[in-house]
């Protein structure tokens, strides 16, 4: 495994355990608060189609991130995500794609139909090496509580982007509520 990607995961570990064991103010169970702050980070595949790297018709690319939530009423939301995308680690491997890092910072609004079901709409862009491509996000979260405040939360959106090809990701993050 590379030595950069072994830091990053090292990095991102500790920042999210750093920030998770930090309990702010409790205010009993968070999915009964109108308002609740989350902090995760995440693994996730970002699937690509048209052959922009190496006319490969169809692949998964690698990501890791982190991600703020932060729920202002009952059913409205705001989020922040920042992925790091690998396109050196992808399936099928050994595709010969290039060893850069690809950075999509996003912020989304979210709209909770209930406390565990959430739907998203947003926009960022990526940046790939030089070149910078706006995006549209749409989406959808299911919430999976665990104990404590923490929770497991799969996710799936789709990103329309300006003059490259289209994607979709497959996430799963990990999150504390505060």
């Amino acid at each position: 495994m590379n030595s950069n990607f072994k830091f990053i995961n090292i990095v991102l570990l500790f920042f999210i355990l750093a920030f998770a064991s930090v309990n702010a103010q409790y205010y009993g169970d968070y999915t009964k608060r109108e308002t609740s702050q989350r902090l995760a980070g995440f693994f996730g595949y970002n699937h690509y189609t048209g052959g922009v790297f190496n006319n490969y018709r169809s692949f998964f690319i690698a990501s890791l991130g982190l991600e703020y939530d932060y729920k202002f009423t009952k059913r409205w939301g705001f989020g922040l995500k920042m992925d790091f995308i690998f396109p050196k680690y992808s399936i099928p491997n050994g595709l010969g794609l290039p060893d850069i890092l690809i950075k999509y910072p996003s912020a989304m609004i979210k709209y909770y139909f209930s406390d565990t079901f959430n739907g998203l709409i947003g926009g960022g862009a990526e940046f790939i090496e030089d070149s910078v491509y706006g995006t549209i996000k749409v989406g959808a979260e299911y919430k999976i509580l665990i104990a404590n405040d923490w929770d497991i939360k799969p996710v799936f959106s789709y990103s329309i982007v300006t003059a490259f090809e289209d994607t979709y990701e497959i996430i799963l993050s990990i999150g504390k509520n505060f």
